[in-house]
């Protein structure tokens, strides 16, 4: 044990006394709007992650070099690195577009490929508007075996468990708990209600480089999922997860109302970001974690956050939802 403390006392030492060397990487982003032209004059920045000293155990942090894209919407930096960087770009008018770029091999003081492309999108900002969001944490379910409505507009559980008026979303949990490694549970999030109901977000509709993560307005239709139900088991035997659908994120409609002539005359429409996730470990019941954003005007199916004007007035600092 002694020969080992003695030995990583010396390799701090020889760090130290030492110029620690890295190699080198090139970064080109290549700044566009949505239809491929270029953006110019819009400012970039690129970080590359390092040791904070020359002793490898002081932890790392990150260096930046920052600049504007030229005429061709070209911003080029380079440095050495540890094998993490990441580079970025903004413009007035535009959502911030951001990517890491981690880094495998290296040869002769250069990483492979030395000089990375990077293609990035500004997305124009449409109309963000105030919407009710919510980041829920360690949301505890009230009951067990019984439906229980959650009002997305009040941000709480419907009376008697709550001061919510609607049931959006009603939650129903099975659970058996048997032992700390042998225990099952059944989740069903159902939308009730004639019109009501999720739509998948596809892979496809995504923007994850962007801060606008998610497609900017909900579909008129086809909100055919009405409930989804998560499982999961677990014992000595091993593992089981269920989902009856194989997306996380969903747009949805709820408080849907029709005329006689069977048109929609109201509704609310929002989107659902998880996956949903359940604990039932600590609990008499499973807390719950997923979020949402809740447009409050009936049949506005804009999906633009504007994140200083949520309209829920008072959140804790980990219910607060800071992405548009």
């Amino acid at each position: 044990m002694k020969k080992i403390y003695l030995l990583v006392i010396m390799v701090a030492c020889l760090t130290s006394e030492a110029q620690m060397e890295y190699p080198e990487v090139r970064i080109e982003a290549r700044v566009t709007d949505e239809t491929g032209l270029a953006i110019s004059n819009a400012p970039a920045s690129a970080w590359f992650r390092k040791l904070k000293t020359n002793n490898p155990f002081e932890g790392q942090e990150s260096t930046w070099s920052k600049g504007v894209t030229d005429e061709k919407g070209i911003f080029i930096a380079s440095s050495q690195t540890l094998g993490l960087c990441g580079v970025g770009a903004e413009k007035e008018g535009y959502y911030v577009s951001r990517k890491e770029i981690r880094l495998g091999k290296h040869k002769e003081g250069k990483w492979i490929p030395w000089h990375q492309v990077v293609e990035l999108k500004l997305r124009k900002k449409g109309s963000p508007i105030p919407m009710y969001a919510k980041k829920l944490e360690s949301l505890i379910l009230p009951v067990v075996a019984s439906p229980v409505g959650y009002d997305l507009m009040a941000g709480d559980w419907v009376s008697p468990h709550g001061k919510g008026l609607i049931s959006d979303i009603e939650f129903t949990l099975q659970r058996e708990i048997r032992g700390n490694f042998d225990f099952d549970w059944q989740l069903t999030a159902k939308l009730p209600g004639e019109g009501n109901g999720l739509s998948a977000i596809l892979p496809s509709e995504l923007a994850p480089e962007s801060e606008l993560h998610f497609p900017r307005s909900a579909p008129a239709d086809g909100y055919a999922i009405n409930d989804v139900v998560l499982g999961y088991k677990y014992s000595k035997s091993g593992i089981w997860e269920t989902n009856s659908t194989s997306s996380t994120n969903f747009f949805f409609r709820v408080r849907a109302e029709y005329d006689e002539n069977k048109h929609l005359r109201d509704a609310l429409y929002g989107k659902l970001l998880g996956p949903i996730k359940v604990r039932v470990q600590g609990t008499k019941t499973a807390k719950l974690y997923f979020t949402y954003y809740l447009n409050p005007t009936s049949l506005d199916r804009n999906m633009e956050f504007e994140p200083k004007k949520n309209l829920f007035n008072i959140l804790r600092f980990e219910e607060e939802v800071r992405d548009p």
